[in-house]
């Protein structure tokens, strides 16, 4: 509206100052028809910001949920577990401990004779190859030298190695 008045003013002045009154009026009719295209186009891309703001806040809020729970999940999963077994807190009770084996019950001396000791483990040494493989008998017989120094002669396998003999390929 400041913009109206302004022209109507200007308008006055230039007719005083100005002999062509009416290419001037034109003109300044135009001037105003483009302000107010722009101030159009200024609203119109004030409201898209407005809206693309409004867009960004949203996503942020749902970035920062998102990384919240992310947060929660990596402590859950790698961070220190809370206990598990509600009776873990009377394990190290020493008091109660020292009492128990001052006066033990006869439903506690059942359960420990119940209660079979725990296995021990065997360890597994490298499985051998599978019988199912052909194999070379490989007999390597001893220099006289070597033979001085052994009591008895045996023949026995003393390892196993495994010859893989890679594919031939030919053109014929």
């Amino acid at each position: 509206m400041k913009l109206r008045k302004n022209t109507q003013e200007l308008l006055q002045e230039v007719a005083k100052k100005s002999p062509s009154y009416d290419s001037l009026v034109i003109a300044l009719t135009e001037q105003s028809g483009k302000l107010d295209e722009q101030y159009d186009i200024n609203n119109e891309q004030h409201d898209i910001i407005n809206k693309k703001s409004h867009v960004i806040d949203e996503q942020q809020k749902q970035i920062n949920l998102l990384e919240e729970q992310l947060r929660l999940l990596r402590q859950q999963r790698y961070g220190k577990s809370s206990e598990k077994n509600e009776a873990q807190g009377e394990l190290f009770n020493e008091a109660e401990c020292l009492s128990d084996q001052a006066e033990p019950e006869d439903g506690d001396v059942e359960l420990k004779k119940e209660q079979p000791d725990p296995a021990k483990k065997k360890k597994k040494g490298r499985s051998g190859l599978s019988p199912d493989l052909p194999r070379e008998k490989i007999l390597l017989r001893l220099t006289d030298e070597q033979k001085q120094g052994a009591i008895d002669t045996f023949f026995v396998t003393v390892k196993e190695e495994l010859d893989i003999t890679p594919a031939k390929v030919q053109v014929l």
